[in-house]
């Protein structure tokens, strides 16, 4: 059977491999609209943009710090607690709704697990806010 010669796809089959290959077209539609808004959205950039800039206009936006010559220049930390605390209350919520959805339909194990969850990020938060690194200091 090594050497067998396939049977062409007839009737029923080329169907089916025809209904096969259209459930595909509408993210083949989906990829090709997304590649084109990419492209007339960089192509009217290019031609729609001002062409004169000044001085302002081309220095570097470093939201809240001054700018330094180079790219690896230091951040300060206290940008970098804020982060992190947004992103620790983001997980949480990320874990709360669907939590806050299903609560009724729960035993006693997720609800304690939910509550240890929720008291070990308020303990770090309170820590936090004791030892002040969430106070605003001035830029030097």
């Amino acid at each position: 059977m090594a050497g067998a010669i396939r049977e062409p796809l007839v009737g029923a089959n080329r169907k089916r491999m025809a209904s096969d290959v259209l459930a595909y077209l509408p993210m083949a539609i989906l990829a090709v609209v997304a590649f084109l808004l990419v492209y007339v959205t960089l192509v009217g950039n290019k031609f729609l943009s001002p062409k004169r800039g000044s001085v302002s206009k081309l220095t570097n936006y470093e939201c809240g710090e001054k700018a330094t010559p180079g790219a690896r220049g230091p951040i300060d930390v206290q940008y970098y607690m804020y982060i992190l605390t947004f992103l620790i209350f983001d997980v949480e919520a990320m874990f709360l709704i669907p939590f806050s959805i299903k609560f009724k339909e729960l035993g006693w194990g997720p609800i304690v697990a939910i509550t240890v969850f929720v008291t070990l990020i308020l303990v770090g938060f309170l820590w936090e806010i004791k030892k002040k690194l969430l106070n605003w200091r001035a830029l030097e």
